[in-house]
């Protein structure tokens, strides 16, 4: 059976942050990574599906909390 493989786009979640809250300061990838304390290449890496960082279950979890954007809304299988 083949295994699937899951892109993580934070995109998605940054572009719907920004559209249900046109009144806040704007997300962007850099705001993102201070916020998760990770770094913006990660966000990179995880699009391109170069590898995985230990704890991305919780950065996804808190990528989803400050977007407010569900997990499965960015994580897409190709």
């Amino acid at each position: 059976m083949e295994q699937k493989q899951i892109k993580i786009d934070v995109d998605i979640a940054i572009n719907a942050y920004n559209e249900n809250n046109p009144g806040k300061e704007k997300m962007t990838r850099e705001r993102l990574s201070n916020l998760t304390g990770t770094h913006t290449q990660i966000f990179s890496d995880w699009k391109n599906k170069k590898g995985r960082t230990p704890n991305v279950i919780n950065r996804l979890v808190m990528i989803s909390e400050f977007t407010g954007c569900d997990i499965n809304d960015f994580l897409i299988e190709e």
